[in-house]
């Protein structure tokens, strides 16, 4: 049986993309013709995203960082949060596109490696220095 994060994310999946299509028929296309649809799509992958990523924070009542799961997901995130603060305005609509493949690619990578959240965690993992190390690891490669 999946979990609810699971189940979330499978949501986003087709969500993401058909945002990443309509905006490759975008960059074909005219962007009058194309109009905004592709952002409505992302948003609401990106809220399922958020949903997911909270979620999993609840289940295992620790930030999501602790394996290869929850890194892909918080990245995948966190990719999403600074293209739609800092980019969609300005990155053409193929860019875009690929950018949106990127948090598919990693969303999917995330499922493959998905673990239960319940499982015991190594000394190492309960470090307050985790945190920390993580989050500046994750904010450099973002």
């Amino acid at each position: 049986m999946k979990s609810s994060v699971e189940m979330i994310l499978y949501v986003a999946l087709p969500v993401y993309f058909l945002a990443m299509v309509l905006l490759g028929f975008g960059a074909v296309v005219s962007e009058k013709k194309a109009g905004r649809p592709w952002l409505y799509l992302f948003l609401t992958g990106f809220a399922l995203h958020t949903a997911a990523l909270v979620a999993r924070t609840i289940l295992s009542g620790d930030v999501p960082f602790t394996d290869l799961f929850e890194y892909c997901l918080f990245m995948s995130w966190a990719v999403a949060l600074v293209y739609l603060l800092f980019f969609r305005k300005n990155l053409p609509r193929p860019v875009s596109a690929m950018v949106v493949l990127v948090i598919l690619l990693l969303i999917g990578l995330a499922l493959f490696y998905y673990s239960d959240p319940g499982s015991a965690k190594m000394p190492a993992l309960k470090s307050t220095w985790l945190y920390v190390h993580v989050s500046l690891a994750a904010l450099g490669e973002t």
